[in-house]
């Protein structure tokens, strides 16, 4: 399964490596997208001082993270600009998904979610991305 996860899933993951989408995502249950684009904004938020202190994001643990990411995940350049989201930021996951053919955008942002579907993609919440790995284990 293809999947483009937008960058609050993948930071959830990061903060709690023992959560279902991150066990997931270890054992190589999906296959994850990524681009240039939402990389650069995990690596951004990641590296947010205040997140940091919170979580005690190292930046062994940090880098770590990122390496098991480039390692799961399909590298796709978007040719396409989109403008449907309501929040111009999320465009890029949208972009994603079209340009590498993803069966789901999993997220749990409001403004992706109203999109549901984007042009036969569903767009679902990490909730029930996870219910559907898991009856399929």
């Amino acid at each position: 399964m293809r999947i483009v996860a937008d960058t609050n899933v993948l930071v959830s993951a990061a903060i709690k490596p023992n959560g279902r989408f991150a066990i997931h995502l270890r054992q190589g249950t999906f296959q994850l997208l990524v681009s240039d684009a939402v990389l650069d904004e995990m690596i951004d938020v990641l590296n947010r001082p205040r997140l940091r202190r919170k979580y005690n994001l190292t930046p062994q643990y940090i880098h770590l993270y990122l390496h098991l990411i480039r390692l799961r995940s399909d590298y796709v350049t978007p040719t396409e600009t989109i403008t449907a989201c309501r929040d111009a930021k999320d465009n890029k996951f949208l972009e994603l998904a079209t340009a590498g053919q993803a069966d789901l955008l999993v997220t749990n942002d409001a403004d992706l979610l109203a999109l549901h579907p984007f042009r036969q993609t569903p767009i679902i919440d990490s909730a029930g991305f996870v219910m559907i790995l898991d009856a399929n284990e």
